[in-house]
């Protein structure tokens, strides 16, 4: 009887779960294909990854290896489309957040690169900014690996910033169609 129970079981849960899958790529390729409408031209996905709001961040470059950062929702409705210029801090970012301290012993410390790129967009929003969200970016080879970060204002207002372990802050982006209620990781 457990057998049955743990046979029926099993089936329901690899249904489940790959109708989740299924419904997470079909989403996924949804997002790439309206970040790369929005581009124009030929643009090529870099990689896709989920925002933790029910959408997805879309990297893509184009002929000239320019790399730009595009937001889709869970809709497939384009919230930003940001050109990756360099960073916005101008490199004051490391002065304010060195990623090695030294501890009372006098041994070196690594500070938590996440910490660093979300205090990095935290400074550059300003406004007593509180951090909603943060994950990786997805980016990786040749790409500088970053942190996705969502904060919110005083105002409640919502924005995506985008910073590096070394405090560079390449993307912040105003976020206006955001789900009602809890949003599936995407």
């Amino acid at each position: 009887m457990n057998f049955k129970f743990s046979s029926v079981f099993n089936v329901a849960v690899g249904i489940c779960c790959a109708s989740a899958a299924a419904d997470t790529g079909a989403l996924r390729k949804n997002a790439e294909a309206s970040c790369l409408a929005a581009k124009g031209g030929e643009p090529k996905v870099v990689t896709t990854v989920g925002d933790g709001l029910g959408g997805h961040l879309v990297w893509l470059t184009d002929a000239a290896t320019d790399l730009f950062l595009c937001r889709s929702d869970s809709q497939a409705r384009v919230s930003f489309y940001e050109p990756i210029f360099g960073d916005l801090l101008e490199g004051a970012g490391v002065g304010l957040f060195a990623s090695v301290s030294v501890g009372r012993d006098g041994k070196q410390e690594q500070r938590d690169p996440a910490g660093i790129a979300a205090a990095a967009c935290k400074v550059y929003l300003g406004d007593g900014a509180e951090v909603l969200s943060l994950a990786p970016d997805g980016l990786s080879g040749a790409w500088l690996s970053g942190y996705a970060v969502v904060l919110t204002t005083k105002a409640d207002e919502t924005f995506f910033c985008d910073a590096t372990p070394n405090a560079q802050v390449w993307v912040l982006a105003r976020i206006d169609n955001l789900p009602a209620g809890p949003a599936p990781v995407g």
